[in-house]
């Protein structure tokens, strides 16, 4: 029986130790290697190479590398399993299933990994509300305004402001800390923004907030176990809310739910996993437009919806794992 098919998806500035990670991963898989090319490109390719016959779709970047290809393995037709290698600043899944840091460690490691069912999560847009008028968003079921799937956190606030602010040659010279840095930066500039959060349940809250986490996993940036009710399989989001005060005293309970939605202003910027997301993502080129028209964007709202999707990916985990992110 012939090995297995791996795709390799990379980014270009992930290119170190590439002819030794090949080496390591042919050991169990026949592998193939191709670049993106721009941003995004990540999700096409993994939406194709299930179609040409590649079961396992391993991304080689930081965390937004890792985000494309699970988008792209959601879109494909056929059943793949994903895995990562560390070549970011961050490489946040890696760390929290105990993946080595060196890329050609990691992809000894992956060699013996197994598949296991994890949750995702999803937002999509469902309704923008203009100063004169509301506006459902419907999205086709299977079109490219459907959404987008997110495997670590999404972040609405200071969180997405400080990803977009921190340039890449401040992430090159220091690291993780490049974020912590450009987050004690801006804090002064930051204000509190009105939302509604509404629970499935027909519940809701508002209030004003500076910063909003949705999270899957434990971990946060340089944050260890910042979430330590997370799972990966327990069909739950974790919400936290953080008011302009004080990132201690400002902390709303934490909770937990599979399904809600968040009304907030259309001005405020939204990450997923690490990487800013464009509202061109969720919304029509016709809508867009209005906003980016509207004489003061901070009175347009825009309502995400936030779902969690059991068991929707089988991730390439090590055999050794034995840390809690599993119940």
């Amino acid at each position: 029986m012939g090995k297995e098919k791996a795709c390799l998806i990379m980014h270009p500035k992930a290119g170190k130790h590439i002819d030794s990670i090949l080496a390591a991963l042919e050991e169990r898989w026949e592998t193939a290697i191709i670049e993106t090319q721009f941003a995004g490109h990540g999700i096409e390719l993994a939406a194709d190479a299930p179609r040409q016959g590649y079961r396992w779709l391993i991304a080689y970047g930081g965390d937004g590398m890792l985000n494309e290809v699970i988008n792209g393995a959601m879109r494909a037709e056929q059943p793949c399993i994903v895995g990562t290698l560390p070549g970011g600043t961050v490489n946040q899944w890696a760390r929290e299933i105990g993946l080595p840091m060196h890329p050609v460690e990691a992809a000894q490691t992956l060699t013996w990994s197994i598949p296991r069912q994890i949750d995702l999560g999803h937002v999509s847009v469902s309704e923008l509300e203009f100063p004169d008028q509301k506006t459902e968003v419907n999205n086709p079921e299977n079109g490219p305004l459907n959404g987008l799937y997110f495997l670590l956190v999404a972040g609405l606030g200071m969180d997405a402001m400080t990803i977009q602010k921190t340039s890449e040659s401040s992430k090159q010279q220091f690291g993780q800390l490049a974020f912590m840095i450009d987050w004690l930066r801006i804090l002064p500039e930051m204000r509190s923004f009105p939302i509604q959060i509404r629970w499935s349940d027909g519940q809701s809250w508002e209030g004003q907030s500076w910063d909003i986490l949705v999270s899957n996993t434990r971990c946060y940036t340089i944050f260890e176990n910042l979430i330590p009710e997370a799972y990966v399989n327990d069909g739950l989001l974790d919400i936290r809310v953080f008011a302009l005060s004080s990132p201690v005293q400002g902390l709303l309970r934490p909770y937990h739910n599979g399904n809600f939605s968040l009304k907030l202003p259309a001005s405020v910027l939204l990450q997923l996993d690490g990487s800013g997301v464009e509202l061109s993502n969720f919304v029509s080129t016709e809508n867009l437009k209005r906003i980016q028209q509207a004489k003061d964007v901070s009175k347009v709202f825009i309502t995400y919806v936030f779902q969690a999707k059991p068991a929707a990916l089988a991730m390439a985990i090590p055999p050794e794992y034995t840390g809690a992110l599993f119940k």
